[in-house]
């Protein structure tokens, strides 16, 4: 929090150092419009590629730590796994006959 503030008071004295000197008033309106960097468009684009990268890691995690614990159950209860498709792992018990498919 203090590094924004140092980093915030830093940019009012050049800007009112720049405006005392500015000789006409276009000069003071262009210095005073506030502007993005391109490294603070960048690391905003950074950021906004984080966070997103995070949530997505973060639901195929717990999607995959679900699917894991329901496959540990059906295999305790005589399930084994015979295939894997696209709409999931399909597990077959041969005592019953029965197939399910885990998402």
């Amino acid at each position: 929090m203090y590094l924004h503030y140092q980093m915030t008071q830093v940019r009012q004295d050049e800007i009112a150092r720049r405006i005392a000197t500015a000789q006409r008033e276009d000069d003071v309106r262009e210095i005073t419009r506030p502007r993005l960097t391109v490294n603070r468009r960048v690391a905003r684009a950074v950021a906004t590629l984080g966070v997103c990268l995070a949530a997505s890691t973060a639901l195929t995690i717990s999607a995959h730590a679900s699917s894991a614990q329901t496959i540990s159950q059906l295999e305790a209860k005589g399930f084994v796994q015979t295939s894997c498709t696209v709409s999931g792992i399909r597990m077959h018990d041969f005592h019953t006959g029965q197939t399910v498919t885990v998402r």
